[in-house]
């Protein structure tokens, strides 16, 4: 998707993935966002607005207001379909705690590589990894919530369940980002990877 919306209790944003810039959304705008999903029609919307509570003629006027004001803002943004058309997901975040966009996960201390460069001071020798359980119960918890995973170490591919990790990050997380050596890398085991970014 080109655009997707963060939710935040602080400040929701509407992100450009292609442009790689933001703008931040007002609680209005981030829930009307969310109602545009690809089946309603700007009088649904409209309709659901005013449906929460009994609403006077001149509260109405200024809802169809403001909604006019919503669609000219996001003119560049918002699409109109004349058939009913289902979009992906675009909302991750939560409006009540703060989520990131996206979070970098290092599996491991362990690397075949003991480069000068590395912040980690990874090596061979090291033998520290996160626990599987409580990282599966975290990414549980995240799921459909962050839109970017990374997975790194030292390299994260030495983690005895790396590949269960990065298969649960695939089915649940839009974008997977490996930072590996590619040492250890096969022709067995490279296809596992397709839909990530190694």
């Amino acid at each position: 998707e080109k655009y997707i919306v963060l939710k935040s209790p602080i400040f929701p944003m509407l992100i450009d993935t292609e442009e790689e810039t933001h703008s931040e959304l007002t609680d209005l705008e981030c829930a009307l966002m969310e109602y545009l999903d690809g089946t309603r029609t700007v009088e649904d919307i409209y309709k659901m607005l005013t449906s929460f509570q009994t609403t006077t003629l001149d509260e109405e006027r200024k809802i169809r207001q403001s909604l006019g004001q919503f669609f000219t803002k996001f003119r560049d943004v918002i699409t109109y379909a004349t058939t009913e058309s289902e979009r992906k997901r675009i909302y991750y975040g939560a409006s009540e705690i703060i989520l990131p966009y996206e979070i970098s996960i290092e599996l491991t201390d362990k690397c075949l590589m003991e480069c000068i460069h590395c912040y980690k001071e990874s090596s061979p020798t090291k033998s520290t990894f996160v626990n599987i359980d409580q990282l599966m119960a975290f990414l549980s918890n995240i799921a459909g919530k962050v839109y970017s995973v990374q997975l790194t170490g030292g390299d994260p591919m030495l983690h005895p369940d790396f590949f269960r990790i990065m298969e649960f990050c695939k089915d649940h997380f839009n974008d997977i980002r490996i930072s590996t050596t590619g040492l250890l890398l096969t022709k067995q085991n490279v296809d596992r990877f397709q839909g990530t970014h190694v």
